[in-house]
């Protein structure tokens, strides 16, 4: 469905956004030779989302976040999984791909 159309059915107000997000990354062309990273959708939320421990599965993140103690504790107090990937240049093709694969490891796909 085209994003003009889908714009008009859900709205603009905050919460269509993660429609509309998708629509746009279906919809519009990208340049995956710049970032591939936009294939991924973020959620970014004014207040806290619980996370009980056992609801997650796993959380994928840069290996270099894991090398601050404090979100090092925050991960682990999680209880579930944690997976890293390396970090790679900007214009890197390997992002997606990676984060990708380690999600078929977790979900035994």
């Amino acid at each position: 469905m085209p994003y003009e159309e889908v714009k008009t059915r859900v709205g603009t107000q905050t919460s269509a956004f993660p429609v509309l997000a998708l629509s746009k990354l279906y919809n519009f062309p990208f340049n995956e030779k710049l970032d591939d990273r936009v294939r991924l959708i973020e959620f970014q939320y004014e207040e806290d989302v619980p996370l009980n421990e056992n609801t997650l599965k796993a959380v994928i993140v840069c290996k270099e976040w894991t090398r601050d103690p404090d979100t090092q504790r925050i991960l682990e107090g999680l209880g579930c999984a944690v997976e890293t990937y390396p970090l790679y240049p900007l214009a890197s093709h390997c992002y997606y791909s990676t984060i990708y694969e380690i999600s078929q490891k977790i979900c035994g796909a």
